[in-house]
């Protein structure tokens, strides 16, 4: 009877000791978690700033092409009158030969 109260005893002692064990697993988990879900949301917060930063640089970009493409237009068009100057110039001295 007595080696069976010991071994009640230490029964008892050591599911105190796993029990133990169990709540210090369970609160490191707890606390890995926590450090999990602070990570995910700095990352999300960074992946926000870069979608702004993405969307902002697509913006300048547009506007950079826009404004590209109206000042290559107007070259072209600056292109065109002269050649159409220099066209009627022509002309004028082909019929000022015709002329003579």
């Amino acid at each position: 009877r007595e080696v069976n109260d010991q071994l009640t005893c230490k029964l008892a002692s050591l599911e105190a000791q796993s029990d133990a064990g169990i709540v210090m697993k369970a609160d490191e988990l707890q606390h890995k978690v926590e450090q999990l879900q602070s990570y995910l949301a700095a990352n999300e917060d960074m992946v926000e700033k870069l979608r702004a930063s993405n969307d902002h640089l697509t913006n300048e970009l547009n506007s950079l092409k826009s404004h590209s493409d109206s000042t290559i237009v107007d070259e072209l068009q600056r292109k065109v009158e002269q050649l159409q100057s220099t066209l009627d110039a022509v002309h004028q001295e082909k019929e000022s030969i015709s002329n003579d």
